[in-house]
């Protein structure tokens, strides 16, 4: 987002060849034998920087944490796990990711099961011996899987990534093997195990925050990174944003009441956008509602930043003597535990209150 969003995202810019080229130098194979194995240690890292061209998935209460590159789509299947998909949704080739509990569980008795898998689920299945493989300071097994469905033929990793009490497993499905060997390096070399191991992770907590300029207090969620202005709060990551702020004036212009904010909305399309700093932003019909004594006017929003579409709402009243009040927050369409999300800041919205 350009403005404000832009100016508030203030990430530790990191390379992103570089984490390949740092996953692909770490990767080992070498042949697994029966018997012992490695089983990995949770790691405990938190608030972890998300690079740029970098998103996040978290949220679902799955128990795990990954990035992406920002040009793949994400999907979530409480069966299935977490999908990113490289082309359309739904459809090879994607990465999987899923988290299993399960204790003692060797690469032998796992494979076993998957190879019993691949033959219900496919024809003209081939598969390669387990091999151990090492991605920083991980250790996982995989097996290639070569099969068809139909006139359609496929290449399936399969990796196994096995703690005390519970296993990773990831997936690429395509057409070829190893094209998908870049997003398998991103998915396993960021995957985290912490709730909150990167800053920004879906968290439902809340604080609640005074206002002292203002004298307005409302609940903000604890994921968003605040920004405490002179005139209320700002406060946004990479798949949301929520404003509460004290409207007097624009660019000089003195803003007097509700129905003036709504008046200059409707003459000039851009000047909740620029308010907002964003390319678009468009309302449907809205309702009146009541929040902290007062009474709001709220509209469905949807805005647009680059190639970005954020769906939300935005809610104006009256302040007590010049001015208003506009309650906003919008949440990035897909973007993992969107709905979720949605709730939550719908949720703190209604939480304001007025001394």
């Amino acid at each position: 987002m350009r403005g404000c969003l832009k100016m508030l995202r203030n990430k530790k810019i990191k390379t992103i060849l570089l984490t390949i080229i740092v996953a692909a130098m770490a990767m080992i194979l070498a042949g697994c034998g029966t018997g012992s194995y490695a089983v990995n240690e949770k790691d405990s890292e938190t608030e972890i920087t998300v690079p740029s061209r970098m998103r996040l998935f978290s949220g679902y209460d799955c128990g795990f944490s990954f990035l992406y590159p920002s040009e793949y789509r994400i999907g979530w299947s409480e069966n299935d796990g977490a999908y990113v998909y490289c082309g359309e949704e739904n459809a090879a080739p994607y990465v999987l990711i899923y988290r299993e509990n399960g204790k003692n569980m060797s690469p032998e008795k796992y494979f076993k099961s998957t190879d019993q898998l691949m033959l219900k689920s496919f024809e003209n299945v081939e598969s390669t011996p387990i091999q151990e493989v090492r991605v920083l300071e991980k250790t996982l097994y995989l097996t290639r899987y070569q099969c068809s469905n139909g006139s359609k033929e496929y290449v399936i990793d399969r990796y196994f990534e096995p703690y005390p009490d519970f296993y990773l497993q990831y997936t690429a499905i395509s057409d070829k093997a190893g094209s998908l060997d870049t997003l398998l390096y991103y998915a396993i070399a960021t995957s985290k195990l912490a709730e909150e191991a990167y800053a920004g992770a879906y968290s439902d907590k809340v604080s609640l925050h005074e206002h002292t300029d203002t004298g307005m207090s409302i609940k903000l969620p604890d994921m968003l990174k605040l920004n405490d202005l002179t005139i209320g709060y700002f406060a946004s990551n990479d798949n949301a944003i929520m404003v509460a702020l004290l409207c007097t004036e624009d660019g000089g212009v003195p803003i007097y009441n509700r129905q003036d904010f709504i008046d200059r909305a409707a003459a000039n399309p851009n000047f909740v956008a620029n308010f907002l700093g964003v390319d678009t932003a468009n309302f449907s019909e809205g309702e009146e509602r009541q929040f902290g004594g007062k009474s709001f006017y709220c509209y469905p929003m949807t805005m647009t930043s680059g190639e970005e579409t954020y769906t939300g709402s935005l809610c104006i009243a009256n302040a007590d003597e010049t001015g208003c009040w506009m309650l906003c927050y919008a949440v990035l369409d897909g973007c993992p535990a969107h709905d979720d999300m949605m709730a939550l800041c719908a949720s703190c919205i209604e939480s304001i209150s007025f001394k």
